[in-house]
């Protein structure tokens, strides 16, 4: 997310929010390096892992560290503090070393407000409340592993991702967050009660996501792995959004960038991070002059 932020922050006033309003987790795994290095994730996730001297491994790579440095500023500017996940038992060592870095930095940081998806419905409902989804330029929805849990068949985010289609409010998502538009056929009445829809703009809608290939290449040799253990998801999400009818377009190259644009939806699409420039890209080109 850090791509977005930093690119838009100058010109739009960010509202942050989660499912639950709680604060989000850094996953200090989409720190590493190699995380920087868009269509060359595959080949650096993998070179990473020879490197045992953090030291060395900066030197060798400045325009990453460069990278993540200034995104990370802006990150800490716009979303305060926030708790970082431990490492895992395959983060590589350069990451491991610099989460010492970002927990120091975020024990200086103030707390930012993150808003429920309940408190945004009830907000944009509230005539006397400033907010309104049809005044938002874009919304964009982050990935990592968390939107898995998060985003899949959750009625909250089903009455928002609605809303704000019929708004026609430019809506992107990336990597695992696409696995969102399962919650569009579920929708809240003005009791707060879940209900089955299947009238949504969404349906149907052409996208892209985290292919199955790429994933089962993180679970073999990805910071998720285990050692002497068989790492594994309950689904991979780009076949779980085919079971849902949606188009889904992946590439046989899971580290070649693709973006999709769904015009008639406003959903803008990416395949995973080595495509959030093009992604930031594409929404520049798309949004209202």
């Amino acid at each position: 997310m850090g791509k977005i932020l930093d690119t838009f922050k100058d010109d739009y006033e960010f509202i942050f929010a989660t499912p639950n309003g709680e604060k989000p987790t850094l996953d200090i795994n989409g720190e590493s390096l190699s995380m920087q290095a868009g269509e060359k994730l595959g080949i650096a996730s993998v070179k990473e892992k020879f490197y045992k001297d953090p030291t060395n491994y900066r030197q060798k790579n400045t325009k990453l560290v460069d990278r993540r440095e200034k995104e990370l500023n802006t990150l800490y500017d716009l979303l305060g503090k926030l708790p970082v996940s431990q490492n895992l038992s395959n983060t590589d060592e350069e990451t491991k070393e610099f989460r010492k870095q970002i927990v120091r930095k975020m024990d200086d940081l103030e707390e930012k407000k993150f808003y429920s998806l309940k408190e945004l419905l009830e907000n944009n409902a509230d005539n006397n409340n400033d907010f309104s989804f049809e005044n938002l330029s874009f919304v964009h929805l982050p990935g990592g592993h968390a939107p898995m849990v998060d985003f899949l068949d959750n009625p909250e985010l089903g009455e928002v991702l609605n809303q704000l289609s019929e708004q026609k409010v430019i809506t992107s998502l990336i990597c695992h967050a696409p696995i969102a538009l399962t919650s569009a056929r579920l929708r809240i009445d003005d009791k707060g009660k879940p209900y089955n829809y299947d009238k949504s703009l969404y349906e149907g809608a052409h996208t892209t996501t985290v292919p199955k290939i790429g994933e089962l290449f993180m679970l073999i040799s990805g910071y998720p792995k285990i050692k002497n253990k068989k790492t594994r998801l309950h689904y991979y999400v780009d076949k779980k959004l085919i079971s849902y009818n949606f188009n889904v377009k992946t590439t046989k190259n899971f580290t070649k960038s693709l973006v999709v644009y769904d015009k008639t939806r406003k959903l803008l699409t990416g395949n995973g991070p080595q495509a959030i420039d093009d992604q930031t890209d594409k929404l520049k080109e798309i949004l209202p002059k």
